[in-house]
């Protein structure tokens, strides 16, 4: 599955290093109109990316990789972090979906003792 996963990786590779910075803010012109009809859709793209990064979670636990599995986790919780600096409500919405994806991948992974001890994880994710 791995391999089939690597289509993705410039993608994630950008996503990794933009991640890295302090500060997100999407382009949305919240002074243009009526904001309920702003359309968002960077929010289902983000959404999907997090998806791919649970399937690629999945196969590196499934590799014996946790410390790839971990970087991966590590990129979800920061996605789910940029969603929620967004006030709007279909924002929060998709930043609660992503973050039960997240917290579905990190059960998993503590489930299957790649990660035995709670402490441990929250020191490499930060």
């Amino acid at each position: 599955m791995l391999a089939a996963l690597t289509v993705y990786e410039p993608v994630l590779t950008e996503l990794r290093q933009a991640a890295r910075r302090p500060l997100v803010r999407f382009l949305i012109p919240y002074d243009e109109g009526n904001c309920a009809e702003v359309l968002m859709p960077f929010l289902s793209d983000l959404r999907k990316v997090v998806l791919v990064l649970r399937l690629r979670v999945a196969a590196n636990l499934g590799a014996g990789q946790p410390q790839a599995a971990l970087g991966d986790i590590w990129l979800m919780l920061r996605i789910t972090d940029a969603i929620k600096s967004d006030p709007m409500l279909t924002s929060q919405l998709v930043g609660i979906a992503c973050f039960r994806i997240t917290s579905e991948a990190i059960r998993e992974g503590l489930a299957y003792g790649q990660w035995c001890d709670r402490n441990w994880l929250h020191c490499r994710l930060g």
